[in-house]
C-alpha cells in the first residue's frame, strides 16, 4: 500500500513538472523579446552612428579635397575665356577667334540666339587650336557665344569661368561708299575681308596695274559700273605691256611657256599675253618652281604675260568666265586695296606656298604661311 501512495506521488509531481513547463516558457519569451528590443535598439544606434560617421567622412573627404586642390585649379577655374575677334565669313558662317587659356587641355563653343538658352555646339580638343568656324548660320540672324576652357587633371576635369552674356554677332552686312568705291562692312563697322562670299551672282572686272605690279579685282555694284573692290593680288607684268581693255579668252589648267618654262591656271587674255602662276621648270610639276622668278612678284619681271602666285591665278581661273573685262593701265597708286606683301621663298621651298594641291607638302615642312 505505502508502495502505490509513492508512486502516485512521484507521478502527480510529474506531471505538476509538466503543467508547469508553459509558464517558465512564457517568462523566457519574454525575457528574449526584451533581449531583441535591446538588440534592434543596439542596432539601429549603430546605423545611426554609422550613418553620422558616413557623413562625417564625406564633410571631411570635401574639407580635404577643398584644402588640397592645387592653387593652379582654383586660378583655372576663375579664368575666364575672351573672344578677341568675330569674323562674318560668309552669309552662313562665322569665324570666332579667341585668347588662348594657359593649361587648358581644350574648350567648349556654346552658342544662343536673341531669346534662347546656350546649347553647346563644339568641342575642340586641341589646346593649340583657338579658333572655330560655325556653319549653316541663317542670315540676318543675331548669334551670341561664350566659350568655357576645361582642364584635366588626376583623373578629373574642371572647368573655367565664362562670360555670361557672351559676345555678340549679327550675321548680317551693309555697303558703304567711300570716294569712287563701294565696300562692304558688317554691323560692328568691320570691313569685310571675303568680299565675295557677300554677293549675289558677281560679276567681276579685272583690272591690271602694271607700273605697280598689283592686280585687283572688282564686282558690279549693281548698275553698271564696277566699283566694288573684291581682292588684290601681286603680279610681276612688264613696263612695256599695252595698255587698254581686252576680254577674257580660253583656259588652260596646265599650259606650256615660252623659253622652256610650264605654268598651272593659265587664261588668255590677248594674243599671247596670259594670266600665269610663276614659272615652273617642269611640265605638271608643281614641285619644280622658278624660285628666283617667285620672289621677283611684285615687279616687272616678265616676258610680257602677267605672273601670279598659284591662289590667285586659279581663282581668276574659276571666278572670271570667258569674256570677263580684262583692263592694263599704268599708275603709282596701287588701288583700293593697297599691294599685298610677299613672303619670299628659300631656295629649298620649291612649290608655291598658296598652290592648293601643295598643303600637305607644306605641313610636312611645318611652314606658316599667310594665306591669300
Amino acid at each position: 500500500m505505502k508502495k502505490h501512495i509513492l508512486l502516485f506521488t512521484i507521478t502527480v509531481m510529474g506531471m505538476g513538472m509538466i503543467f508547469g513547463s508553459p509558464k517558465v516558457s512564457a517568462l523566457e519569451s519574454e525575457t528574449t523579446n526584451a533581449v531583441a528590443e535591446t538588440t534592434k535598439a543596439a542596432t539601429e544606434t549603430t546605423k545611426a552612428v554609422a550613418e553620422t560617421t558616413k557623413t562625417e567622412t564625406k564633410t571631411t573627404t570635401r574639407a580635404v579635397e577643398k584644402e588640397t586642390k592645387p592653387q593652379m585649379i582654383k586660378d583655372f577655374e576663375k579664368t575666364t575665356v575672351n573672344i578677341n575677334k568675330i569674323t562674318l565669313v560668309s552669309k552662313k558662317k562665322i569665324k570666332l577667334q579667341w585668347d588662348k587659356v594657359e593649361g587648358a587641355t581644350g574648350y567648349l563653343i556654346y552658342r544662343k540666339t536673341d531669346e534662347g538658352n546656350y546649347i553647346k555646339i563644339a568641342t575642340v580638343k586641341n589646346a593649340d587650336i583657338n579658333e572655330y568656324t560655325n556653319k549653316n548660320l541663317k542670315y540676318g540672324n543675331t548669334y551670341i557665344y561664350t566659350i568655357k576652357a576645361y582642364k584635366d587633371y588626376n583623373g578629373k576635369t574642371y572647368f573655367s569661368s565664362y562670360k555670361r552674356d557672351g559676345y555678340t554677332k549679327v550675321l548680317k552686312v551693309k555697303k558703304k561708299k567711300i570716294g569712287q568705291y563701294h565696300y562692304l562692312y558688317d554691323m560692328d563697322k568691320q570691313k569685310i575681308e571675303n568680299v565675295q562670299n557677300f554677293l549675289d551672282n558677281p560679276k567681276y572686272c579685272i583690272k591690271v596695274n602694271i607700273l605697280a605690279s598689283v592686280v585687283t579685282i572688282y564686282a558690279k555694284d549693281g548698275t553698271k559700273r564696277y566699283t566694288i573692290p573684291v581682292k588684290a593680288y601681286l603680279c610681276s607684268g612688264n613696263i612695256y605691256d599695252t595698255c587698254g581693255t581686252f576680254k577674257l579668252g580660253v583656259k588652260y589648267r596646265f599650259r606650256g611657256l615660252y623659253y622652256n618654262c610650264h605654268s598651272q591656271w593659265a587664261s588668255r587674255i590677248h594674243g599671247d599675253i596670259l594670266f600665269h602662276t610663276v614659272p615652273y621648270k617642269k611640265s605638271q610639276n608643281p614641285t619644280s618652281l622658278d624660285i628666283k622668278q617667285y620672289n621677283l612678284l611684285g615687279t616687272p619681271a616678265s616676258h610680257g604675260c602677267i605672273r601670279l602666285q598659284c591662289a590667285a591665278s586659279k581663282w581668276i581661273n574659276d571666278n572670271c568666265p570667258i569674256g570677263t573685262k580684262v583692263i592694263f593701265y599704268k599708275d603709282q597708286n596701287p588701288g583700293p586695296l593697297g599691294k599685298p606683301k610677299l613672303e619670299k621663298l628659300k631656295s629649298w621651298h620649291t612649290w608655291d606656298p598658296t598652290d592648293p594641291t601643295m598643303k600637305e607638302k607644306c605641313k610636312e615642312h611645318n611652314c606658316k604661311h599667310t594665306e591669300i
